[in-house]
């Protein structure tokens, strides 16, 4: 509606007192402020026709959709799964955050619990496995000492 009505929401601020000025930059530092804060902590995503931002902290995975190989399939901490209209290799360029352990996984390693070397799976903390490559294995090791 307010681009309909070609109405800006400075329209509807008292512009007469003379410390508006000062508290308007104010409002805007704080909340660029907080944005940039909070962008090192979140992740954008495409699911279905809108975008979401999720903390990093709850992604588990990505896996590779299996019937769609432009999409893939979020795992997230609460055990729900969302699909993204991304293949792994561009989330994999998108957030370097994020490690490939098996040729259709993508892995937050933050949330890993236990590295299970005998049958080679990851196991996260809400109880979710995904597979790992013999060739990922050590390299994973090597790089997070706490698995």
């Amino acid at each position: 509606m307010t681009y309909k009505y070609k109405v800006a929401a400075l329209d509807f601020i008292a512009k007469d007192s003379p410390a508006i000025l000062d508290s308007i930059k104010e409002d805007f530092k704080l909340v660029l402020n907080k944005r940039q804060k909070n962008t090192s902590e979140m992740f954008s995503l495409q699911v279905g026709n809108h975008f979401i931002d999720l903390e990093f902290a709850k992604i588990c995975f990505f896996e590779t959709h299996y019937s769609n190989s432009h999409a893939s399939i979020l795992w997230l901490t609460d055990n729900r799964k969302l699909q993204i209209a991304k293949n792994l290799h561009e989330l994999e360029q998108l957030e370097p955050r994020l490690s490939r352990v098996h040729r259709s996984f993508l892995v937050n390693l933050a949330n890993v619990e236990v590295v299970d070397n005998s049958q080679k799976l990851l196991f996260f903390k809400n109880g979710l496995s995904c597979p790992i490559s013999r060739r990922k294995l050590k390299l994973i090791q090597t790089k997070n000492k706490r698995l």
